[in-house]
Order: C-alpha cells, then sequence, then structure tokens
C-alpha cells in the first residue's frame, strides 16, 4: 500500500459519508442533520460549508442549484474522484480491522507510566 495516498479522516469523511448515503444530492442542512444524528453533536452551519468548500476545490464534490418545493437550493454531489476516495477510505478502514487486538500484542504501558520509569532511573545516586 503506499504510504503517499490521502484519506479522508473526521469532518470530511463524515460529510462525504452522509453525501453518499443519501444518494448522492444532499443539501448542507441534510449533511450537518446527519453529522448529528451520527456524533450526538450538530456542526456549525459555517463549518460544513466550509468543508464543502474545501472538497469542491479539491474535486471531491460539486456543488449545483437545484429547485426543490418551489426554492433554488444548493445541492452537493460527489464526483467520481470523490467517491473513489470514499471508497479506498473504507478499504483501509476495513484492513486495519484486520490487526490483532491490544491483548495479543502484550501489556500496554502508557506515556505516564514510561516518563515516570525514566524520572525514577535518572533519580538513582550515581556509583551505587
Amino acid at each position: 500500500m503506499p504510504t503517499s495516498r490521502k484519506y479522508l479522516n473526521g469532518f470530511p469523511l463524515l460529510i462525504m459519508l452522509s453525501i453518499r448515503g443519501r444518494g448522492n444530492k444532499v443539501t448542507a442542512f441534510e449533511i450537518e442533520n446527519d453529522i448529528e444524528d451520527t456524533t450526538g453533536k450538530r456542526p456549525a452551519s459555517g463549518s460544513v460549508y466550509s468543508a464543502l468548500g474545501r472538497l469542491a476545490f479539491q474535486r471531491q464534490a460539486v456543488q449545483c442549484i437545484e429547485e426543490i418545493e418551489g426554492k433554488e437550493t444548493y445541492v452537493y454531489s460527489l464526483t467520481d474522484a470523490g467517491l473513489q476516495l470514499v471508497a479506498e477510505t473504507l478499504q483501509v478502514i476495513e484492513d486495519l480491522k484486520v490487526i490483532k487486538p491490544e491483548e495479543d500484542r502484550g501489556p500496554r504501558v502508557s506515556g505516564a507510566a514510561r516518563r515516570r520509569r525514566r524520572c525514577r532511573s535518572k533519580d538513582k545516586p550515581k556509583g551505587n
């Protein structure tokens, strides 16, 4: 697997999954509702529009104006490149599920425990 490939994470992934899950023609309001239903927190409207703008700039999504219930409304869709990126990201996530659970890799030592261990060894008197 190439290491230079970009994958989605966090907020852009939630937005693109929302668009894909709703059939590729979604309003920002519907995206906000999907994210709230998934995470339990409603994103700020500005953050959704900002992320959609970045996705459009990267040619992962497109914005169109459609008439919905007699009103012109912005509707967002994923491009073929955007759909491919979502599929690749989901495949990487699926591949990560194959990794052995932590119990099989031995005990986990927290960063704080490692620091305490290092401090104790530094504090020992020299020459003993």
